[in-house]
């Protein structure tokens, strides 16, 4: 009998409401409120905020005012919220236990994420675990894009150098974690964190207007369990083999 490797080898881990929890309203909202602007820039903060890497405030404050046109003088608000975001960070509850079971049992742990420079800092110092058992990372301050963009997923799968099937995405937001691995090929695990602000992808999965993730998990701890149920399932000789 010959013994089938299996099918997945390498897991994808979104990091914000994934691995780590922090403020309720992610930072191109808080800023745009401390600053009194209406919301319906905050797809245009983010993607400043989220696809450069800055090294100081100061350097996102002043792209912030060039790229958006009429957006205010912002250095003070920006350096408290910088500040704020690099203390922010907080482990959900079993992550790094799951990333070092994971590894343990020899599947490699990338990192996929739509993050800004201080929040990831403050991942660093909250996850050291998670940060040190980590093959890879693909962040959208580093490439330049953000999901659900696909060049992230196709950059992570180069990085991890296997192809999709062979690669699980793991996170908790289905349009921009889910629905887009889905799309490159990728096997997906939707891990619900924040199931109220899912309902609305909730209820197309369950009418078939969109696409099912592989896995839909109640918390990240049972990660471990589905894929290695999996791989024991790959792991089973054809009848040919028997």
């Amino acid at each position: 009998m010959t013994e089938r490797e299996p099918d997945i080898k390498t897991v994808f881990f979104d990091i914000g409401a994934t691995l780590i929890s922090g403020p309720p309203r992610p930072p191109n909202k808080l800023l745009l409120a401390e600053l009194g602007l209406a919301m319906d820039l905050a797809p245009r903060v983010a993607e400043v905020l989220m696809t450069h890497p800055f090294e100081t405030p100061a350097q996102a404050a002043e792209k912030l005012e060039e790229t958006i046109p009429g957006f205010p003088p912002c250095l003070a608000e920006v350096e408290e919220l910088w500040q704020d975001q690099e203390e922010a960070a907080l482990p959900v509850e079993a992550a790094g236990e799951t990333v070092q079971r994971l590894a343990g049992l020899g599947f490699k742990p990338f990192l996929v994420s739509n993050i800004w420079v201080p929040y990831f800092r403050s991942f660093l110092r909250a996850c050291p675990e998670i940060a040190g058992l980590a093959c890879g990372e693909t962040l959208s301050f580093r490439l330049g894009v953000m999901k659900p963009d696909h060049a992230i997923y196709r950059a992570a799968i180069a990085t991890a150098g296997v192809a999709p099937a062979q690669a699980v995405m793991v996170g908790d937001s289905y349009d921009t974690d889910i629905l887009p691995a889905i799309q490159v090929g990728l096997r997906t695990a939707w891990v619900l964190n924040r199931p109220d602000r899912e309902k609305t992808h909730l209820l197309e999965i369950l009418n078939r207007q969109a696409p099912m993730p592989d896995w839909t998990l109640d918390g990240i701890a049972d990660l471990p369990e589905v894929l290695c149920n999996e791989a024991t399932d790959g792991n089973q000789p054809t009848e040919a083999e028997a």
